[in-house]
């Protein structure tokens, strides 16, 4: 009984203590900058700008200070983005990377044919990277989200869910899928402070009401990694002109002068890092010395479209479950990994003779 008397207590007093507040109007953003929560809540950093962080969680974005408080607008990524490759190794062939798209409910238009689901419904046991192989060229590409798949608590924040593309004579595609979420909302948030001079956000917002507690950055742990790693994030929103893989659809950047396009296979080959004979289609996911450089393919209309008045058709262009194993997509790359490790291990070992 004492110990149910003690969390009412304390309940009690913190709640008194948040009710003891008045707001506060920052000068500017180095009086604000730090922590506000703990496992989850809100990063804001001197150049204006924000992260909202959490179990899976990071969105950045910008805040300004108003006389009424925060203003948080959150950067919202590109809904689909496509990236093109010339691939003179595929010949008249096409092959598609598809990422993001395990996310949600998203459809595909090759050349005015019918619309695909990416996935098929219930997918799960996902085997990394997805790639589509198609027999003949492509023209033209369409990706259709459909609004009522959005998120539940999207808000009045409005994005052209059909996207079209048109191709310029590529064959090797990486495609982005960036699903909605209700995270990517504006919203607003009031400094405030209670009589013992503790400082804390309040936010109401989509994602709901908080009462934030504040970490000033220079007690917040590892403070200059995060400021790094918010930098990063916002390079990784945008919608890059250029992306550089390998063959196994690991994006890199390329920070290296060493370099050089190779005309015949159209790679990028690193000078200092090679090996004779090396084959680039049989390289690990890591491997930086063959590299594609993949050029953004810009939208040539965005729409809105319920995508049922396309009359899509149930076939997927992948199907993966936990329960139906045998016909769920292969990661064709860790067919090529299980063929060369049991090569390794089947070598026989070599007798060492006695010395005489």
């Amino acid at each position: 009984m004492k110990h149910y008397i003690l969390i009412f207590t304390l309940t009690i007093i913190s709640l008194s203590m948040f009710a003891q507040h008045k707001p506060i109007v920052p000068e500017n953003n180095q009086d604000i900058a730090g922590q506000y929560g703990s496992s989850d809540g809100i990063l804001l950093f001197e150049n204006g700008r924000f992260a909202l962080y959490g179990y899976a969680t990071f969105v950045p974005g910008s805040y300004q200070i108003t006389k009424e408080g925060i203003d948080f607008t959150p950067d919202v990524p590109p809904l689909f983005s496509v990236y093109g490759f010339h691939n003179p190794a595929l010949g008249d062939e096409v092959q598609m990377m598809f990422q993001g798209f395990e996310e949600g409910d998203a459809y595909v238009v090759f050349d005015g044919e019918k619309p695909r689901p990416a996935f098929n419904q219930d997918a799960n046991c996902f085997d990394w990277p997805f790639v589509y192989h198609r027999k003949k060229a492509l023209q033209d590409l369409t990706f259709n989200r459909n609004k009522s798949d959005y998120d539940d608590g999207f808000g009045e924040l409005t994005i052209d869910n059909q996207w079209e593309f048109s191709n310029d004579g590529y064959n090797d595609f990486i495609f982005l899928f960036n699903k909605p979420s209700r995270y990517y909302s504006p919203f607003k948030g009031i400094v405030q402070e209670t009589a013992e001079n503790v400082k804390f956000l309040q936010v109401s917002a989509n994602f709901g009401d908080r009462l934030l507690p504040f970490t000033p950055k220079e007690v917040v742990n590892e403070w200059d990694e995060i400021v790094q790693m918010q930098s990063m994030s916002d390079v990784s929103m945008e919608d890059q002109d250029i992306l550089y893989a390998n063959e196994r659809y690991n994006i890199i950047g390329l920070e290296s002068e060493s370099y050089v396009l190779d005309s015949n296979s159209n790679l990028l080959i690193d000078t200092l890092n090679t090996e004779e004979g090396s084959d680039y289609r049989a390289t690990s996911y890591h491997d930086t010395r063959f590299l594609k450089k993949y050029v953004n393919i810009k939208p040539s209309r965005k729409t809105t479209s319920d995508i049922a008045t396309l009359q899509p058709t149930t076939e997927s262009i992948f199907f993966t479950s936990c329960e139906e194993t045998e016909k769920s997509y292969k990661n064709p790359h860790h067919q090529v990994d299980s063929i060369e490790n049991t090569y390794l291990e089947t070598i026989p070992s070599i007798p060492i003779p006695d010395k005489q």
